[in-house]
């Protein structure tokens, strides 16, 4: 077995010092090979000891075997023939890997598992992965599929994790390594609200400031606010929940004490 674009490695001998090998060299299934790089027969004049390489690539998506069928003949005649020798070299496709989609995750969600596939056929093919960003909670590295994991983003911009999928094509001990690819992770924080209480005292029919601002970052949209209000007995004001607050805008409402001693209007 070699690897697509790989050099057969054939060690041509008979017993006899005085040797040609005519070798001729056949394929399945049908293929397209590259330029320059496809099964060639020919003929090895005193080819004792001397080793067939060729170099071989081809377009299909499955392995392709090469059969080499090599008859030693006494040089110089036409009629001394050897028993041909069959040898097949197992040519692995060009290992490639199906696109995989970028994906968005929200701190603490689990992700999906990333399955991946290939169009190659024919054979057992396995893959590698790397995360360049192991604080998301995904391992630096691994093998197979990409399980489930929950993604952790404590600060407040999204961070980002690029993942390198290397396809191999496994037979015995050979390991031919395929066009690696990758994808994003993107993992958005949890949104965060910064309340500055700008009139943290007010006068019974005054109005009380409250502006909402946020340090948080996402890779689209923007953070909004919903509220709710809890005043105590005694207090007339606004007592309705909110939604939909933009960043850097005020909750401004006018509150009037009918108690005697202080109160408090909660925002929460």
């Amino acid at each position: 077995v070699i690897c697509n674009d790989g050099v057969t490695d054939i060690t041509l001998r008979s017993g006899s010092a005085n040797c040609d090998f005519i070798y001729t060299a056949t394929y399945s299934p049908s293929v397209t090979w590259l330029p320059g790089k496809s099964p060639e027969s020919g003929v090895r004049f005193n080819g004792e000891g001397s080793r067939l390489e060729q170099n071989l690539a081809h377009t299909s998506n499955q392995p392709v075997v090469v059969t080499y069928t090599i008859m030693p003949q006494i040089t110089g005649t036409s009629s001394c023939i050897g028993i041909p020798a069959i040898i097949n070299v197992t040519v692995a496709p060009e290992v490639n890997i199906s696109p995989v989609t970028d994906m968005i995750l929200c701190n603490g969600e689990a992700s999906p598992p990333v399955v991946f596939t290939t169009v190659n056929t024919g054979a057992l093919y396995t893959y590698t992965w790397t995360s360049s960003n192991a604080s998301i909670g995904l391992p630096a590295s691994g093998t197979g599929f990409i399980p489930s994991f929950v993604a952790v983003n404590t600060a407040d911009s999204p961070l980002l994790s690029t993942i390198t999928v290397t396809p191999h094509y496994n037979s015995g001990p050979v390991l031919c390594q395929g066009v690696s690819q990758n994808f994003n992770i993107i993992v958005n924080p949890t949104p965060r609200v910064v309340p500055v209480n700008i009139e943290p005292e007010i006068c019974s029919g005054e109005y009380m400031q409250i502006q909402l601002t946020s340090p948080t970052v996402f890779t689209t949209g923007m953070t909004t606010f919903d509220y709710s209000v809890s005043a105590p007995e005694g207090i007339t004001g606004n007592a309705d929940p909110g939604t939909g607050i933009a960043p850097g805008e005020d909750l401004s409402f006018q509150y009037s004490n009918n108690t005697d001693t202080v109160q408090t209007v909660w925002f929460y």
